[in-house]
Parts: structure tokens; sequence; C-alpha cells
């Protein structure tokens, strides 16, 4: 009879543990991004009134998210160490954001071998010639010759961009980057600018592409410059046929073309970002407010966005300044 009685009880309580999607669940924080398909899942326990919230990692909380960014020192200590959740990237996890412009994937900063760099102590103007790579990409990218070389797909679905990040970041100083547009089709839609790594980008399972903006499915909001009259700043677009804006009070006009040399420059100091032309000569430049907003927070990070397939940019190294 008592082996009975321990059989019924414990089916009773498998019995009540349910994944739902109620109300109870909005403690979990579950969206777009963090769900069943991504394996953050909620389950209640209908006897006791608890909600179990679910990481991938097989951890779980009671009545609380489950995030790995939440847990205490999992990059490691200090203030200068960040963590950014990624459930949908491949392999999926987090970033930990680390001193000295390293970052690691799934493991803590200190897996990064310890070197003596010497670095400013305060915040000053100086300029760094950046021999920065390219990382991680979405949607249909090529990134080749050392990470220096991005090029969009020729068979790439037409009508959405793709985006590839450097692997820098940026809080302190001016930095300059060299780029060549070895190809822009129709010399329209390249984009060249910044991301802040505070102002997520809205990624959605199914979608691989990434377009600047702020409201949609697979869209980023970036700051800098396209080809041809128009710019973002935090993902908004602005033209020559757009009202002003407190950001931008340069001309629209054509900013580069296939083969132009440009080089971006990165002003942490003044917040600020500048566009010149080799070609050319002129000199464009936008405000990027780093105080106000989440998306707009340093550190900085180079994003470059490739809309039409065949896109292709090429980073210039110190040697080719």
């Amino acid at each position: 009879m008592l082996s009975l009685i321990i059989v019924i009880v414990g089916f009773q309580i498998i019995s009540c543990l349910t994944i739902n999607t109620k109300q109870e669940c909005s403690i979990c924080e579950l969206d777009n991004q963090f769900n069943a398909q991504t394996n953050y899942t909620c389950y209640t326990i209908g006897l006791s009134e608890l909600t179990i919230c679910t990481c991938p990692d097989g951890q779980y909380l009671m009545n609380t998210r489950c995030r790995y960014c939440d847990r205490p020192n999992i990059c490691g200590s200090g203030e200068d160490i960040l963590c950014k959740e990624t459930p949908t990237a491949n392999p999926p996890g987090y970033i930990c954001f680390c001193p000295n412009n390293q970052f690691t994937f799934n493991q803590p900063c200190s897996a990064i071998p310890t070197t003596t760099t010497q670095r400013p102590t305060t915040s000053t103007s100086f300029t760094e010639i950046s021999s920065d790579k390219l990382g991680s990409a979405i949607g249909n990218i090529q990134v080749t010759s050392n990470s220096q070389v991005a090029e969009r797909g020729h068979t790439a679905q037409y009508g959405n961009g793709a985006s590839v990040r450097g692997t820098i970041l940026r809080t302190v100083g001016i930095h300059r980057i060299r780029i060549q547009i070895e190809r822009m089709y129709l010399n329209r839609e390249l984009f060249i600018g910044i991301q802040s790594i505070s102002g997520d980008s809205i990624s959605c399972p199914g979608y691989n592409f990434d377009n600047i903006g702020f409201t949609n499915c697979a869209t980023t909001r970036a700051s800098g410059w396209f080809g041809n009259n128009k710019i973002a700043v935090f993902g908004q677009h602005y033209n020559s046929g757009v009202s002003s804006n407190q950001y931008y009070n340069e001309t629209y006009e054509q900013f580069y073309i296939t083969n132009d040399i440009i080089t971006l420059i990165i002003n942490c100091e003044d917040a600020t970002l500048t566009l010149q032309n080799d070609r050319t000569g002129k000199e464009y430049r936008m405000s990027v407010d780093h105080g106000t907003y989440s998306y707009g927070k340093l550190p900085w990070i180079l994003y470059i966005n490739l809309f039409y397939p065949g896109d292709k940019i090429r980073l210039l190294s110190s040697e080719n300044i």
C-alpha cells in the first residue's frame, strides 16, 4: 500500500508541472528572441503557484527570468566588463566584452590570455589609426582576406540588406578607419557607420537579413552614411527631402561611389562621426548623442550594411594609409 501511495503522489506532482504561456509566464519575459525556439521556456506548478523560467544550458530560476547575463560575474568583475545575451546567434549564448577591446563567446574574460598593454588612464583626444577586422555577420555575406573584405552574396535575396560588424569596441579617443568601396550596385544603398552595443538589433527567427531601422524584425539602430543622399541616426533615415534634424547639418549628396576610399572618424570624446572622401576631398560630420538613449551609448562598434547582391568593401590596414 505504501508503494502505491508514493506512485500516486509522484504522478500528481508531475502532472502539475506544465508549459504555460499565460499571464504567469510574463515573469519569464519571453519574447521574439527569448522563447521556446531558442530554448528559453516557462513552466508553472499549479499547486504551489510557482513559475519556473529555464535557460538553454539546463539551469532554471523560480519566479524570476532566466538569463545568462543576469548571473553574477558570468563575464568577470569590473565596471569595464559587459555582457550581451545572443539567443539567436550561431552558436547561441552570450558575449563578454572585456578590457583592451577584446571579447569572448560563452566564457569569462579571464579566458583571454594575459598581455601587458599601456593604455591611457584618462579620457584624452588621442588619435588612433585603426586596424580593425570584420567579425559577426547577419545575412548572406562572405568575410575573406584575413577578415578585411566583406562581400554580399551574388545570389542574395534582393530587397533586404545584410550586415557585418567590426571587432573593436571604442569607448575613448578618436579612431580613423579607412575603407575602400570595391563595388556598390548603382552607387546607392551601401552603408558605413557605427552601432552601439547597448542598442539591440531586432532579430527574429527565420529572418536572415538586417536593415537599418528601429521598429521591425531584422533591423539595427545604426548611425552613419548610405552611398547616396541619405544618412541614418539611431536607425532613423534622413535625406534632402526630409526636414532637418539636430544631428546633421551637412549637405545631402552622393557621399561615395565604387572604387572610392573613405575614412570614417569615430570621435568618442565629442560623440561625433566624420566621413571623409579621398576622391572628392569632401568631409561630412554628424553628432551621435551617447548620453540620452541606450542605443547611442558607448562603446561603439564599426557597422557596415551591404544592401545589394555583390556589394563589396575592404578595410585598409595601416600600411595602406
